[in-house]
């Protein structure tokens, strides 16, 4: 049997650049335990309800309502909800009383209703 070869041309082309973005994180740097503090994130910024959100260490209290897309919660985290927490405009987590999360490693995303 005889072989052949079979020449390719291959074409390449150059995609779009993407940016993907990356989670603002909880840091808790101003030690006042406030969601509302910039210094107690990484990159200074308070996050909004485009934003990914982690806490993955120590005590977060939101006392004048907070936003994000999604939040996830590490294992040793407490989490003090006083007013409004809002997850990506569609679940809305509020408390009149001071709610207490307790965490166990925890994802929450919105637009569940």
């Amino acid at each position: 049997m005889r072989s052949r070869k079979i020449a390719a041309c291959l074409e390449v082309e150059e995609l779009e650049s993407r940016t993907l973005l990356a989670p603002i994180t909880w840091n808790g740097d101003a030690k006042d335990f406030k969601w509302e503090t910039p210094g107690n994130w990484d990159g200074g910024m308070v996050p909004t309800v485009n934003d990914d959100v982690e806490i993955q260490i120590g005590q977060c209290n939101i006392d004048n309502g907070g936003f994000a897309k999604s939040l996830k919660v590490g294992a040793r985290v407490v989490l003090y909800i006083n007013t409004t927490l809002t997850i990506d405009g569609g679940s809305v987590i509020s408390s009149t009383a001071r709610d207490q999360v307790y965490s166990s490693s925890q994802h929450l995303e919105g637009g569940c209703g």
